[in-house]
């Protein structure tokens, strides 16, 4: 007699193989479940610090043109996005990447593109975001 994927064997409980894979599947979905609740959680949290540093570094430099979310090229053709770019009084370009966690990692673009960006500097292809308009021409951060 097959009950609920248990089979009586003697006195004890057989469990029939595609029980165990309903199991291994029921357990694969709850894990998954669990995971994006994380990165939801991490996600929400993360955009909350870049509103909370933004409006932080605005009142730290007040006569910059700063911007959210801005594109990068690096030489090498990497892109990738940095939270916070701008320029100040003087015209330098100001890039700032923000973790809301010390354990919070860099994208796999990010980790390629950086120490590019620190050596070569960067072309900014962000459209229609001040201090960063392009029309004919890109900006070149060093």
């Amino acid at each position: 007699m097959v009950f609920a994927g248990l089979t009586p064997v003697g006195k004890g409980i057989k469990v029939v193989k595609g029980a165990k894979k309903v199991s291994n599947a029921i357990g694969a979905a709850a894990t998954l479940e669990k995971q994006r609740k994380t990165l939801k959680a991490n996600s929400l949290a993360g955009k909350e610090y870049e509103i909370k540093m933004f409006e932080v570094i605005k009142q730290q430099k007040p006569k910059s043109e700063l911007n959210e979310q801005i594109t990068v090229q690096t030489k090498s053709g990497v892109r990738t996005r940095i939270d916070i770019g701008g320029k100040d009084a003087n015209g330098k370009i100001d890039l700032v990447e923000l973790k809301s966690s010390p354990t919070a990692p860099l994208t796999k673009n990010q980790k390629k593109a950086f120490p590019e960006i620190a050596e070569s500097g960067a072309i900014v292809k962000s459209r229609n975001k001040p201090p960063f308009e392009i029309t004919n021409r890109e900006n070149e951060c060093n």
